[in-house]
């Protein structure tokens, strides 16, 4: 191996850490808004639920937990809307 085959090695070695870093930071940014959505969901249904039942809780502040809730999924969809679009468009490219 010659001295340029050894740079040119450790330049792609080092391009393929940092694109595993940058896909380990976008599924864990991915896993977090998963996690916050479900979160907003599970509040949204204990707001309801209580708020349904006659318990001490302000019915604007459970519409509000609602809204939030449908928003957080709109979103998580959108996201994997694009994500299977990506998918779709690298999976036409020909090599």
């Amino acid at each position: 191996m010659t001295m340029v085959q050894g740079v040119q090695a450790a330049q792609t070695l080092d391009s393929l850490r940092e694109t595993k870093a940058a896909d380990d930071s976008f599924f864990k940014t991915l896993q977090e808004a998963i996690g916050k959505a479900t979160d907003a969901n599970e509040q949204a249904h204990t707001s309801a639920k209580e708020a349904l039942l006659g318990g001490d809780v302000d019915v604007p502040e459970a519409m509000i937990a609602m809204q939030q809730a449908e928003l957080s999924l709109e979103l998580a969809v959108q996201v994997r809307n694009k994500v299977v679009q990506a998918y779709d468009e690298i999976s036409k490219l020909q090599f």
